[in-house]
């Protein structure tokens, strides 16, 4: 095996990381062994390499190759090539393949279960990072695996989610494993090696390249059943990694958002163009078990000129317009500027109507002799539940009344950290004595 791996380290040099070819180079030739041994006529008779690839061959130099291979065992990182059984299914079906994958940690059981790609821009808004954690902390507890690209912002919430919920997490870097790249992120990847995998196409030490995260979308997506966006700008690589999905008839769900808000212009334009909208976890869930998997089956179009756009975004200019896409686009600062100057006349004016308004009540009703027995019999219920909480779960549920309030400003009363309190509020809703009003808000039951 490990001279397979040798081999494959090197031909993935010969042909460069992201080749579209290897379908028709394994047809040719069954191995990579095979491959470095053929004559210079077999392979220019094969009519699959190029003539600098040939030349590239020719040399027979394994150097660079059994340096990444004792790099890999000194820093105990496995290796996957696209000839192991081991090797992702999903991943080999795609045009281009990684002919090598580097994994730290152990990769998580893929096959018979849901995979989730939650992914999302770097600097999303408070309400994103919640949606992002929650979502993934629910769906981790509900046994599906969530894969999603480390980086800062909504990618980190959806790990820190999954691991909380003690679930196992994929996260495909787009530098090599052993890079310091970003720094911020180090102790996340050293946890999500201990509790699912870091996984790689680039040798350890590689640093990332413009062009490498980009690149590394299409793995997220094809490990993927389907990819969920949950905040995006106009020009968000996160929307490269949708386009990707999209190729390869990933269905690809979008989070809504203000149409206001910059990191929402990305996920409502993928609205517009047809991505399924979600609001809640439980809908993915629900997707899944009907038997519309795949983004064809679905009703999902893309059109052909869509997926192109999203590709190859310009990320230094504005993007160009797209029928049926404006929604991308970021209001002129003219517009912003009126709609601010009257959401702030409508509130002068809403205060104005409460002060006049009444507050008499006009009617009630009163509920039958039965009803308020269920009523009683329910509520000495809650009672008793509530005298059985722990200390700290009743702390948490003293703060909660009819007032909704998330996990944020719940740790922030209390002092405690915010994913801790998270785990405590699905607890208290475990236990039926509080409901989840959607977007991480919570009130008493």
């Amino acid at each position: 095996m490990e001279r397979q791996h040798l081999y494959a380290i090197w031909l993935q040099k010969v042909l460069s990381v992201k080749c579209d070819r290897l379908r028709e180079i394994t047809d040719a030739f069954s191995t990579p062994e095979e491959i470095f041994e053929a004559s210079e006529m077999d392979l220019k008779i094969s009519g699959v390499f190029t003539r600098a690839e040939i030349n590239r061959i020719a040399e027979r130099n394994l150097t660079e190759a059994e340096e990444i291979m004792r790099r890999c065992r000194e820093l105990d990182i496995e290796i996957l090539s696209y000839f192991d059984e081991a090797y992702p299914v999903t991943l080999k079906n795609i045009k281009d393949p990684p002919i090598v994958l580097y994994v730290k940690g152990r990769m998580p059981q893929l096959q018979d279960r849901l995979k989730v790609a939650m992914v999302g821009t770097r600097e999303p808004t408070l309400l994103g990072k919640q949606t992002a954690f929650e979502f993934s902390y629910q769906l981790t507890r509900r046994n599906v695996c969530i894969i999603s690209g480390g980086a800062e912002g909504i990618d980190t919430e959806s790990h820190r989610g999954a691991m909380l919920a003690g679930g196992q997490t994929i996260c495909v870097l787009g530098g090599g494993i052993n890079h310091p790249y970003p720094k911020h992120g180090k102790r996340l990847r050293e946890e999500i090696a201990r509790r699912g995998a870091l996984v790689s196409e680039y040798p350890p030490d590689q640093a990332p390249k413009l062009y490498s995260y980009p690149d590394r979308n299409r793995i997220i997506s094809a490990l993927s059943d389907a990819v969920v966006v949950v905040e995006a700008g106009s020009k968000s690589g996160t929307l490269i990694t949708a386009a990707y999905a999209a190729e390869q008839n990933k269905p690809v769900f979008a989070v809504p958002g203000n149409i206001d808000k910059p990191a929402s212009f990305g996920t409502n334009g993928l609205i517009a163009m047809g991505a399924g909208v979600i609001t809640r976890y439980e809908m993915l869930l629900d997707w899944y078990c009907t038997d519309k998997r795949t983004a064809d089956r679905l009703g999902q179009t893309f059109t052909a000129e869509n997926i192109k756009m999203l590709r190859y975004l310009d990320y230094t200019e504005p993007i160009p317009y797209v029928r049926g896409i404006g929604m991308l686009y970021p209001p002129p600062q003219k517009y912003l500027e009126e709609k601010n100057k009257s959401s702030k006349d409508d509130k002068e004016a809403e205060n104005s109507n409460k002060k006049t308004a009444g507050s008499k009540r006009l009617f009630s009703i009163q509920p039958d002799e039965k009803d308020s027995e269920a009523i009683k019999k329910q509520a000495e219920k809650q009672k008793t539940a509530v005298e059985q909480l722990t200390e700290t779960l009743r702390t948490v549920y003293d703060t909660i009344s009819e007032t909704p309030k998330n996990a944020i400003q719940i740790s922030a009363e209390l002092s405690m950290n915010s994913y801790e309190v998270l785990a405590l509020l699905t607890e208290l809703e475990l236990n039926g004595l509080i409901v989840h009003q959607g977007y991480g808000q919570y009130i008493r039951k």
